[in-house]
């Protein structure tokens, strides 16, 4: 029985959630964020595969060739037997670089920088699914404040219907007055209706943003309210991306200048063949050479330097993406500064715009008990309190909204 129920536990879908946990899971749940495990094994495969160069290198080789003249030597009486013209071998090369000048560090430096580079893409990318759930976290929060206050106003009618039904009762109050109360209580269905859908659809697209199980009348915490600072400081992905990508290409260029040093390489070759390292000797035999060379690409007709111009005309696309970055990123801080600052305001005019609308639904109140005004005056007044206390509600989460828009812009969430 125990055991049953930990497992009716265990499936329930979750009560409440709050902004950081629905963040959280949108990025894992996100298709992109699979690619950073799939590029760092693709990463570790080029990587093996570029250590092999620093392997020996073997090579087998046959051969079979028959040719028109052959070398022969003649000395007056000295018989020197001359070669065949029927040639064959088996051999093995062994090549293995002692110095390279620096080309595999530099290469190994580069694809790791590369690595580094992609992996940062697709963290700049997984910021999509933060602003789509930033926004349904906000829109459900709404929601949630306006089936609140629906419920409270459903309960505010109720009342008041009885004490009309009562005073109808005794003769001192019109019937129509009731109807009228009835129909708002219709009217307030709906809208509770239309609102709880919305919750539906809201908690539909969070559970597909997540991979979570939201249900329909989950709870949404709503974030602490906090002062921005005074200084921005700005650590969105896309700044380190373009550090990455500098980087990159200067590590481009520094991999293009090791490719012009000399190399040191040792070779060998065994074989066995006829002729061997004897010219004249027509029997098969082995042999053996051992040695190193030199290579040396001194000159490649400008190739490395035109090379180097379009890396340089990289990085300087990169400067120009990054000032126009930066140039977006102050305007929306800007931005963010002068509706928080608007918004505060509208609070404080809230709160004295909901101590009036009170005051005065709650004298329409008395005046519709005793008779002095209708059911629609009382709902007109009633409806007006719920107005304004419906728009503090959504000023205090556009406040919220701005602070995390905020924090998205400067990347500090």
């Amino acid at each position: 029985m125990l055991l049953l129920g930990l497992t009716f536990l265990s499936t329930r879908a979750q009560d409440s959630f709050n902004l950081e946990q629905l963040r959280a899971a949108a990025k894992e749940h996100y298709p992109e964020f699979k690619q950073k495990a799939i590029s760092k094994q693709g990463y570790d495969l080029e990587l093996a595969k570029l250590k092999t160069l620093l392997y020996p290198k073997l090579n087998f080789g046959l051969q079979a060739s028959w040719q028109s003249a052959v070398t022969s030597i003649d000395v007056p009486g000295i018989n020197i037997k001359s070669q065949p013209r029927d040639q064959y071998k088996a051999y093995v090369d062994v090549n293995q670089v002692l110095w390279d000048g620096g080309i595999m560090g530099k290469q190994l430096d580069l694809k790791a920088s590369q690595q580094e580079l992609e992996q940062q893409k697709i963290e700049v990318g997984l910021q999509k699914p933060q602003e789509q759930v930033d926004f349904l976290y906000f829109s459900a929060l709404l929601l949630q404040a306006q089936v609140d206050q629906l419920s409270l106003v459903r309960s505010t009618i109720e009342n008041k219907l009885k004490q009309v039904q009562g005073a109808i009762a005794n003769g001192v109050m019109l019937e129509s007055n009731a109807w009228l109360l009835e129909a708002e209580l219709i009217k307030n269905a709906q809208l509770q209706t239309e609102a709880k859908a919305q919750q539906l659809s809201v908690a539909r697209m969070l559970s597909e943003w997540t991979g979570l199980e939201v249900a329909a009348d989950a709870k949404f915490e709503s974030p602490s309210s906090r002062d921005l600072p005074t200084k921005s400081i700005i650590s969105r992905p896309e700044l380190h991306l373009f550090s990455l990508q500098n980087r990159t290409v200067d590590l481009g260029i520094a991999a293009v200048d090791a490719k012009y040093r000399p190399r040191v390489i040792a070779f060998s070759q065994l074989g066995y063949g006829r002729p061997g390292l004897n010219m004249l000797d027509t029997h098969f035999r082995p042999w053996a050479v051992v040695g190193a060379r030199l290579t040396w690409d001194i000159y490649d007709w400008g190739a490395g330097r035109v090379e180097k111009e379009a890396l340089a005309l990289q990085k300087e696309m990169v400067k120009v993406q990054k000032e126009a970055f930066e140039r977006q990123t102050n305007l929306g801080l800007i931005q963010v500064e002068e509706d928080l600052d608007k918004l505060r305001k509208l609070l404080q005019q809230d709160d004295d715009m909901i101590k009036l609308r009170g005051k005065i639904k709650e004298t329409s109140s008395v005046q519709l008990e005793n008779g002095i005004i209708t059911a629609t005056e009382y709902l007109d007044r009633l409806n007006e309190e719920v107005a304004a206390n419906l728009a503090k509600r959504l000023h205090e989460i556009q406040v919220l909204m701005t602070q995390a828009r905020y924090g998205y812009i400067t990347g500090n969430n």
